[in-house]
């Protein structure tokens, strides 16, 4: 439960903000802010190098935070044409490609496409 008030209150928040942003001169304040909650999420939550969040099974948590990012990215990317830095988003990445490759996350994303 903790977690996903993290998720929510934070990174999504974070994320959120910067998408909504219309600041031109806090475009980079958000920007960063947002890829810090990101990146303190991973670091904090996955310190044994599990594939997923809470360890190394896909859970609630995986599945809520994947569906709100895929969404958040695309917004971003479109409205923006913000791409997140694989560079400093490594262990996002890994986390992400695992949890899309799983086949039933590739059935929900095909259908989005």
């Amino acid at each position: 439960k903790a977690i996903q008030r993290q998720i929510d209150e934070m990174v999504l928040s974070a994320c959120r903000s910067f998408l909504e942003n219309e600041d031109p001169s806090q475009e980079a304040s958000y920007q960063a802010a947002a890829e810090n909650a990101l990146r303190s999420l991973f670091v904090q939550e996955n310190q044994t190098g599990s594939p997923f969040l809470t360890g190394s099974d896909l859970t609630l948590v995986d599945i809520h935070l994947f569906a709100h990012l895929k969404s958040i990215f695309l917004e971003l990317n479109e409205c923006k044409k913000y791409i997140l830095p694989s560079s400093t988003m490594g262990r996002m990445k890994s986390w992400h490609d695992t949890c899309a490759s799983r086949p039933a996350f590739q059935e929900v994303l095909s259908k989005q496409e």
